[in-house]
Order: C-alpha cells, then sequence, then structure tokens
C-alpha cells in the first residue's frame, strides 16, 4: 500500500485539475483535503466532511428494507452482517433500526448479528437454528443475503414461505455477480441502486467544486430502491400469533 504523502506527490506533479476518491483511508482523505484541488468522494464519505462526498443512500435503503420485512407481517428481524466496518455498514445498520423502531418493534440484541463476511455463513447458520430464530432478515451486503439462502436451503426452509430477507446489489451487476451467488435460486427481495447514477452526480459534483471552490463541502445521496423477490405469492403475508409465537402464512 503506497504511503499517502507518495500519492498525494504525484497528483502535485502530474498537475491534475480533479480529483475522485474512492476510498475511505482516513489519511489519504486529509492529506487530499488540504491539496486545494476540486475533489469529490466516491461512495464513500468522511464524517468530518472535509470533502464532498456521493454515496448510495445506506441509511434509506435499509429504512426501505425494514418497512418491508415489517409489512409483511415480521415482528421478529434480524440483522447480519458488519456494522462498524465502514460508513456504509454504520449508515445501512442506522437506517434498519430507525425502520425496527418507527415500527414500534424492539431491536432484539440477539438478533443483531456484526459479523465480518468471511464468516458470515457461519453466523447465518447460528441465526437460524436458535428456537426463537428471526423470522425476518436484513441481509443487506452480497456476502449476507449470499450466507442466508445457503443455510436456508440446508435446513429445507424457502424464502417467502418460511422466512424472508433482504439483499442488496448495485443494479449493474443484478443479472451477473449477485444471480449467480444463488446457484440458480430464484432472487430475494433486494435493494438496488445505480452505479452509472451515482458516477453521473460525482463527475457533476466535480465541476462544480472546480467552477467555485469556495463552496462548502456537502453529501449528495443517490436513492436506493426495492426490487420486489422473484416467485412470490402476491399477497401473502407472514402472521405470528401472539399466544405460542407459531409462524403461518396467509
Amino acid at each position: 500500500t503506497r504511503a499517502s504523502k507518495d500519492i498525494v506527490d504525484q497528483l502535485r506533479d502530474c498537475r491534475v485539475c480533479g480529483i475522485v476518491l474512492d476510498t475511505m483511508h482516513d489519511d489519504l482523505i486529509g492529506a487530499v483535503s488540504h491539496l486545494n484541488m476540486p475533489a469529490v468522494m466516491m461512495d464513500s464519505w468522511d464524517p468530518r466532511m472535509r470533502l464532498d462526498s456521493v454515496v448510495q443512500d445506506g441509511f434509506q435503503g435499509a429504512l426501505l428494507a425494514a418497512q418491508h420485512l415489517v409489512g409483511r407481517g415480521h415482528r421478529r428481524i434480524g440483522w447480519l452482517g458488519p456494522v462498524g466496518e465502514s460508513t456504509q455498514s454504520k449508515e445501512r445498520f442506522g437506517g434498519g433500526m430507525a425502520g425496527i423502531v418507527s415500527a414500534r418493534l424492539a431491536p432484539e440484541p440477539a438478533f443483531l448479528v456484526d459479523t465480518p463476511r468471511a464468516a458470515v455463513l457461519d453466523a447465518a447458520r447460528r441465526m437460524l437454528d436458535r428456537p426463537d430464530r428471526p423470522t425476518g432478515v436484513l441481509a443487506l451486503w452480497h456476502e449476507s443475503a449470499a450466507a442466508m439462502a445457503q443455510a436456508a436451503a440446508e435446513r429445507g426452509m424457502l424464502p417467502g414461505r418460511d422466512l424472508d430477507f433482504i439483499g442488496w446489489t448495485p443494479e449493474e451487476q443484478l443479472n451477473t455477480v449477485y444471480r449467480s451467488l444463488f446457484n440458480g435460486s430464484m432472487l430475494p427481495p433486494t435493494m438496488v441502486w445505480s452505479v452509472a447514477e451515482l458516477t453521473r452526480v460525482v463527475v457533476a459534483r466535480l465541476a462544480e467544486r472546480r467552477a467555485n471552490s469556495k463552496q462548502a463541502p456537502v453529501l449528495i445521496k443517490v436513492p436506493v430502491k426495492l426490487l420486489p423477490g422473484e416467485g412470490r405469492e402476491e399477497g401473502s403475508v407472514f402472521r405470528v400469533q401472539e399466544k405460542n409465537q407459531e409462524l403461518r402464512i396467509d
């Protein structure tokens, strides 16, 4: 990994007229912010707002995902994936918890599994083996959605019947990288966003920054939308009987 100073020195030597920064490396963000060059962070942002940032809206997307699960009748909602790994993971977790709390549900700590992506399959298996397992899961990463699908298949569970989970992917990877994660099975409900749109906004913001270098840094978010799952019965809803917590589908 190159030192931040070496990268900044090269940028000066090349006399660049603008920088698009695709990193969450704090030292490099700080060094670029002192260059007095137009710069925009792409799909990452700095909480101290030293630079302009254009990101996918992790909070909004996760909020919609949680609302979708609540609308399906779920009251035991879990989280599977990283929480503190990055600003993206923190935003998604925050949006998911906001969606749960706004439905007047109490997040259950045992269902909130903060796990590195490399360990997510074992975490999904443990989650589904719980006698009081969550019936809906926010699996808002490629690895998390794939792990939920595999763990469910191993246990003979049918997504949309025995549990619901929601994934996350760029539109541009939906029918290539993302679909291949499910080994021919139909896609679960998935939050999708556009890399092309995010890139367009980054270029536009860089042009604005070049035209007016005195503007305060801004955070711009590209919306995320819900893609319904495939092969689901229209109107089927999970309902939990309050007395014995047995799960049935209407």
